[in-house]
């Protein structure tokens, strides 16, 4: 059916972004994690890497 089609292609999707953002291991967790926490202390410039981050951002606007 057309339905089980698109459920499919959706599962293949998220696994080939997890496998895009080396996650595929990486298992989900119920603690939200604490938007005023620094990832590195005491660092305030934006981060100049984030290929990763607007890769994994630009597949999962596709899921909303």
């Amino acid at each position: 059916s057309n339905g089980g089609a698109a459920i499919t292609q959706d599962k293949s999707m998220l696994l080939d972004m997890l496998e895009g953002t080396d996650m595929l291991d990486c298992r989900p967790t119920d603690i939200l994690m604490d938007p005023s926490v620094e990832f590195l202390p005491g660092y305030t410039e934006p981060l100049t890497y984030t290929t990763r981050y607007r890769y994994l951002i630009s597949k999962l606007n596709y899921f909303t």
